[in-house]
């Protein structure tokens, strides 16, 4: 793969050895991991693995290589940071990281996996831990240790029936990604009473017939109270109406009563003298002289 050109170096990430690590920097862990793989390449020589380590180091873990010497060998350059920035943990040490871990706030079923991966690989790696009880010591301890009550729940039944942790990883990260998708869809909905106002904002024209239609409804608002005002100027002008046409009515009442009673006195004499004046013709025929 590489025999035929003696001058490509295969290219590592950057390790510094820093704290807190500087930017583009991987973990020791995973730095190591690209080394190791490159050393087991055969067409990797050692010239060339040892440039292709000089050149993925910076910082504390590049003055390293200084205590080493220019002649270092891959071997006595990787014991030498090793000894500075590999694993110590203990088997004890690593199943009490293992067991005490729970998936963070912020952190996702993946990344959450990922890290509890990590610690049984090293064990497995150091000889502390045999690499066939890995499958069962993840399943439980990942599904059991989810921070999400409600991803349980709806994952219960797969951490029943499947037996694989990747299998089962890959099938949790499915409904972790349906609630998200769920939770995220309920938070974008505006609520009723700022509906209108988001639209609004949004589009200039419904903007400008919201405008004209609250100064409708403004002057519809002006000519309602007018028009109440109106309405009781007018009844009052009605109660005052009906209180003089009521007045009216007793004042002419009385002014009928009052020729009634003249009428009648004025004919009674009229029949009176008129019924005297006939008798007293008739008695003065009657009686000549």
């Amino acid at each position: 793969m590489y025999g035929g050109n003696s001058q490509y170096i295969p290219k590592v990430p950057q390790f510094s050895g820093e704290e807190p690590p500087l930017k583009g920097d991987v973990s020791y862990a995973e730095w190591r991991y690209e080394i190791r793989c490159l050393n087991r390449d055969s067409d990797i020589t050692s010239s060339t693995l040892v440039q292709a380590i000089r050149r993925s180091l910076r910082g504390i873990a590049r003055r390293t290589l200084l205590t080493v010497g220019d002649k270092a060998s891959p071997v006595e350059i990787l014991g030498k940071l090793d000894s500075l920035f590999g694993d110590i943990s203990t088997h004890g040490m690593l199943m009490q990281e293992f067991f005490n871990s729970s998936q963070k706030s912020n952190e996702s079923a993946t990344a959450f996996g990922c890290r509890l991966e990590a610690l049984l690989q090293t064990a497995i790696e150091s000889g502390s831990l045999h690499k066939s009880a890995k499958n069962d010591l993840m399943r439980h301890k990942f599904w059991t240790s989810l921070r999400s009550d409600k991803l349980k729940s709806q994952t219960r039944h797969k951490y029943d029936t499947i037996t694989s942790f990747n299998e089962l990883l890959r099938e949790i990260r499915i409904v972790e990604k349906e609630l998200n998708i769920s939770s995220t869809a309920g938070a974008s909905q505006p609520k009723k009473g700022h509906q209108h106002a988001i639209s609004v904002e949004s589009d200039p024209q419904i903007a400008s017939v919201t405008e004209m239609e609250d100064k409708f409804v403004k002057k519809l608002e002006s000519l309602e109270q007018k028009n109440s005002q109106l309405e009781s100027k007018l009844d009052k002008i009605l109660n005052k109406l009906g209180s003089q046409s009521t007045s009216d009515k007793a004042d002419a009442g009385q002014r009928s009563g009052q020729n009634k009673g003249r009428g009648r006195g004025g004919y009674n004499k009229s029949r009176g003298r008129g019924k005297w004046n006939n008798k007293g013709k008739a008695k003065n025929e009657d009686h000549p002289n």
